[in-house]
């Protein structure tokens, strides 16, 4: 802490308080009090800096780096929406300023050209400009809390806005087209083969079942009717924020999340045989677990939607976009049947199911009364 006292004539002059004591402290904030007399502003600057000397024991969070700050954040409590804050901030932290993670930088060292040219690129690269726009206004709510928490004076984002760079956008859009089967055939035939796993099984059960990446990767073979050709989704798997291990966790993204599947026979059936290949203590636990036998990451779904893209020259087909054909496909099958497709699908609302696969229905009606008047016309004038 700083101080400097000095005299203000103009104010001697009109007879006021002219003896103007000035404090600035660790973060840069600055104070102005006058006095009447010389002796009431030295009595008040030794105040305040015996003061200071008691409380600077309690300023540790000046030097909080973002990883200190994230723990705090997280006991303290994340609010709304928890999950989803701890997994955008998390990926926030993994980011690189000067070719160190940003978890390991000081709160107070982030400066707003770092956020400009070195952070909001690694935001928006390989992002959906939905996801994009979801990381900065949490890393947002973060910085909030670190200027709370007096981590530093000023808050780095302000003035920064998020465009500039074109994120990559989905091949799936609400009011686009339906997927097409054959692009999502093609990219299930063109996923990596590996000697731990076959993705293209992982892959085709995801088209076939709707699972969530989560969901799938949470699989144990005691949710597996291979009877009644059924899954139960009953789990997912989620990152601990704080020692950075996958769980699993029955809380599911909604009540509805907890259901029963009937899964095509065609899958079914290579997944008893994966079943019957396996050695014995294989056959129970997870379906698909990491080489260690734990919950698998979920950059390795991610890598192999990259690899099947690459070799399919589709750049813009997620991993999630395996479920939304899962659901173009009960569109095809119950039509206007919102209720039923919102059960299989696990949406909490209706209003969700309707408006993500309104406008397919809307189409496959469409071209269904097409069919029907080229069909009228042909026997009407060619038969």
């Amino acid at each position: 802490m700083k101080t400097k006292i000095s005299l203000h004539k103009a104010k001697k002059k009109m007879f006021k308080a002219a003896w103007c004591l000035k404090v600035t402290d660790h973060l840069g904030r600055r104070t102005t009090r006058f006095f009447q007399t010389e002796a009431d502003a030295v009595r008040e600057e030794k105040l305040l800096i015996s003061n200071y000397g008691t409380r600077s024991q309690f300023d540790e969070e000046f030097d909080w780096t973002f990883k200190t700050l994230f723990k705090k954040w997280v006991e303290h409590g994340v609010g709304k929406d928890a999950k989803n804050k701890e997994r955008n901030v998390t990926a926030f932290l993994k980011m690189q300023v000067d070719g160190a993670p940003v978890e390991q930088m000081l709160v107070r060292d982030l400066r707003p050209k770092d956020i400009s040219f070195q952070i909001m690129p690694q935001i928006q690269t390989g992002r959906t400009s939905k996801t994009a726009s979801e990381i900065w206004q949490h890393v947002k709510i973060f910085i909030q809390h670190g200027l709370k928490r007096e981590c530093r004076a000023d808050n780095p984002l302000v003035g920064i806005k998020q465009d500039g760079i074109k994120c990559i956008e989905s091949s799936y859009k609400k009011n686009d087209t339906r997927l097409d089967p054959y692009i999502v055939r093609a990219i299930v035939a063109a996923m990596p083969q590996t000697p731990q796993y076959d993705w293209v099984l992982i892959a085709r059960f995801a088209s076939q079942s709707g699972l969530r990446q989560s969901e799938q990767r949470g699989l144990e073979w005691d949710d597996i009717c291979f009877k009644e050709n059924k899954v139960y989704v009953r789990r997912k798997v989620t990152q601990c924020p704080i020692t950075k291990n996958f769980i699993s966790t029955d809380k599911l993204k909604s009540y509805a999340a907890k259901r029963e599947i009937k899964v095509t026979q065609g899958v079914m059936a290579e997944l008893k045989e994966f079943y019957i290949s396996l050695p014995n203590e294989r056959k129970t636990g997870l379906i698909w677990p990491s080489r260690s036998g734990h919950f698998q990451s979920d950059g390795r779904y991610r890598e192999a939607m990259k690899v099947a893209n690459r070799n399919t020259n589709h750049n813009n087909i997620r991993w999630h976009d395996l479920r939304h054909y899962y659901g173009t496909m009960l569109c095809e099958t119950y039509g206007s049947n919102y209720q039923r497709i919102k059960e299989l699908m696990g949406h909490e609302k209706i209003e969700t199911t309707i408006n993500i696969y309104k406008h397919i229905v809307k189409d496959l009606e469409r071209d269904a009364k097409e069919d029907e008047v080229l069909e009228a016309n042909a026997k009407k004038y060619w038969t």
